[in-house]
């Protein structure tokens, strides 16, 4: 179905090194609108009330809307979401860089991490291929130097997001680095990383999304370009990023 979605979920255990692809019913898309509400009823279907961040229990998930397919404009942005160990309920922050589209591109609307690697490990997906590495030459360095390891071992297309020794050390305010210039700042969702042992996650993929009208929203998109370059060039947002 052309929707901008491909209506799958990629379901990762950590503790068993494991890897399952689920549909996900269209009818809960449109329920629940992008990345955040999404996930938000993906995190409250499969934990219980007060659930210790730090457990295996615990649910990290990164999730895509029908944005993150076709280049529209603000489209890089997605939701990372888990229950804080800030706040001991429910996470949610958003980052950019290239890695929600990558994972659209790979084939994914959602990637769900449950469980936790008896040791440092990092995820590499390519695709249909997921795979479960060793992370203990990984562990220590901070998080640009972990994206620039990850791409030799992954390749220079993929797309990476990192912990550093904050997240190692599960410190409460701990961010997940994407690409060494975005940041899923808030909620310490970097510290659920490190309480899972999972490093970093590499995404690359080749696939094409399509929408049900490509012509409409090639359409759109070059309107709304128009109309952001123009508002910028009469203000500071560019200047100050």
């Amino acid at each position: 179905m052309k929707n901008g979605y491909w209506q799958k979920l990629l379901r990762i255990d950590l503790t068993t090194r494991t890897s399952a692809v689920e549909p996900i019913a269209i009818e809960e898309l449109k329920a629940f609108i992008g990345g955040a509400g999404l996930a938000a009823e993906i995190l409250r279907r499969e934990t219980p009330a007060r659930q210790d961040p730090y457990a295996p229990g615990n649910r990290l998930i990164f999730a895509t809307g029908a944005f993150q397919g076709p280049p529209v404009p603000g489209g890089a942005k997605f939701s990372v979401v888990s229950i804080s160990p800030l706040t001991g309920t429910f996470g949610d922050s958003a980052a950019g860089a290239s890695w929600g589209p990558s994972l659209k591109d790979a084939g994914y609307d959602v990637l769900v991490f449950q469980g936790a690697a008896d040791k440092p490990v990092y995820v590499n997906i390519v695709d249909d291929k997921v795979e479960v590495l060793d992370a203990a030459g990984l562990w220590g360095l901070d998080t640009f130097e972990t994206v620039d390891a990850v791409n030799k071992l992954a390749g220079a297309k993929a797309s990476v997001a990192a912990i550093g020794p904050a997240g190692e050390r599960k410190v409460a305010t701990a961010c997940i680095v994407f690409d060494k210039h975005s940041f899923a700042g808030r909620c310490g969702l970097g510290a659920v990383m490190g309480g899972k042992n999972l490093k970093a996650v590499a995404v690359q993929g080749t696939r094409v999304m399509e929408t049900h009208d490509g012509e409409a929203v090639r359409s759109l998109i070059k309107k709304f370009q128009l109309e952001i370059a123009q508002f910028v060039r009469g203000n500071d947002f560019r200047l100050h990023g």
